[in-house]
């Protein structure tokens, strides 16, 4: 083993992930790894080590992240584990040569040895194989079996990983192609994501928008105006958290008011029953019929009090709610402004077409809503026609100074094309 110097760690494993210091703990399980557990030595070892694939997967198999033999003796074991013996380090990390990986000897099980499958008969003789110093190929029966005993602990740490979702997250066993692990995979399916198509949709483009973002030289999808800070891509497995609430038929107010909160890290309010207008069109209007229509002119006409309307559009309350969040800061108000355009028409920015999505997720089909901004004084910006002018009812108010108060004029649509 490498001294170690005054600022310099030395390496233990060859493939030991750059930056990653040397702990007593690595050190401690290479010198006494017969105090450890076998399933918490194999983990060890994987989070240890970079471009390294778990035991018993589909390989290559030199980049596995342990190798295991087991030990050829009929002693009562002591410990589940024998030896852990790392292979060759480099002097230089720059330095990449093809290198083995850590083996880790076994006394619990295996083909031969005092817990093997195979008769003692087989455990002696390999131990006279190995007496025989003269014989270079002594070692070739016992390597030969160690390639099902490697198998056999790689498959026993498999089915021990795959009933612990804490270690099966974090592991390469059981996941879906494209997808994630099992456990992952289930509680995507409770949240009603379980299909790989329906996955990745949150704050995407969608319908003529996303023709003509696709056509076009520079992708507008993410598009945010220079003043906002960096918004990452939504994460499908953020309703995972949620999975309780998304998993039940029935779908509350409070429900969504915890699931906005989460996400945006500001207080959400649903005001139920909001009134709203709802244009009629033309053939749902109450219109005069003209003399001479015959005995049918009283159903376009419309009756009083059954089918008349006056006016080209109805208050609707039933049908929709609002949602207020806030009070948010400078920042995440630049987030919820337009900074694209195609035509004449503004392209919703990403973070107003998740908040969208998050909702029209949770909400019940066939109901309306819109986006209510509670406003800092403080965030309000100033009255300045720069390259980013300011949107006309959006983010313009008239005013010597900001307010104390908190400013809920901005309302959001929660269609589509709005």
């Amino acid at each position: 083993m490498a001294s170690q110097g005054a600022n310099v760690v030395p390496r233990l494993l060859a493939r030991q992930r750059p930056g990653l210091p040397t702990t007593s703990l690595l050190q401690h399980l290479i010198e006494k790894p017969w105090e450890f557990d076998f399933f918490q030595a194999v983990h060890l070892l994987r989070l240890f080590q970079e471009d390294a694939v778990e035991p018993g997967s589909l390989g290559p198999y030199a980049r596995e992240s342990v190798r295991f033999t087991v030990r050829n003796s009929l002693a009562f074991p002591a410990s589940e584990i024998q030896e852990v013996r790392v292979g060759e380090v480099p002097a230089d990390e720059s330095d990449s040569p093809v290198t083995d990986p850590p083996s880790m000897e076994l006394n619990f099980i295996g083909l031969q040895g005092p817990s093997g499958v195979l008769p003692d008969y087989y455990t002696q003789m390999i131990q006279q194989l190995d007496r025989n110093k003269e014989n270079r190929e002594r070692g070739a029966f016992k390597a030969w079996l160690d390639l099902f005993n490697h198998r056999l602990a790689s498959y026993f740490y498999r089915t021990w990983c795959k009933y612990r979702p804490a270690v099966a997250m974090t592991s390469e066993f059981c996941r879906r192609p494209g997808g994630f692990d099992q456990h992952t995979e289930c509680l995507l399916a409770v949240v009603g994501l379980g299909m790989l198509p329906m996955r990745e949709k949150m704050g995407r483009l969608s319908g003529p928008m996303a023709e003509v973002d696709g056509e076009g030289a520079g992708s507008i999808e993410n598009r945010q105006r220079p003043e906002a800070p960096p918004l990452k891509p939504f994460e499908d497995r953020f309703l995972i958290i949620h999975g309780a609430t998304l998993g039940r038929r029935i779908r509350t107010s409070s429900g969504l008011e915890s699931l906005l909160s989460d996400f945006l890290g500001v207080p959400a309010r649903v005001e139920q029953f909001s009134a709203r207008w709802i244009t009629l069109e033309a053939d749902n209007q109450t219109s005069l019929t003209q003399s001479g229509t015959g005995a049918g002119a009283w159903q376009e006409l419309g009756g009083l009090g059954t089918g008349a309307i006056c006016g080209s559009r109805i208050l609707d309350m039933q049908n929709h709610f609002r949602v207020r969040l806030g009070p948010i800061d400078a920042g995440m108000f630049q987030q919820f402004l337009p900074a694209a355009t195609i035509g004449d028409t503004a392209v919703p920015p990403p973070l107003l077409r998740m908040v969208r999505d998050l909702v029209r997720f949770y909400a019940p089909a066939g109901l309306g809503f819109d986006i209510q901004l509670e406003i800092s004084g403080r965030a309000i910006p100033a009255p300045v026609l720069k390259r980013d002018a300011p949107v006309l009812g959006q983010s313009i108010w008239l005013s010597a100074r900001n307010p104390d108060h908190t400013v809920d004029d901005v309302i959001l649509s929660g269609e589509l094309s709005a």
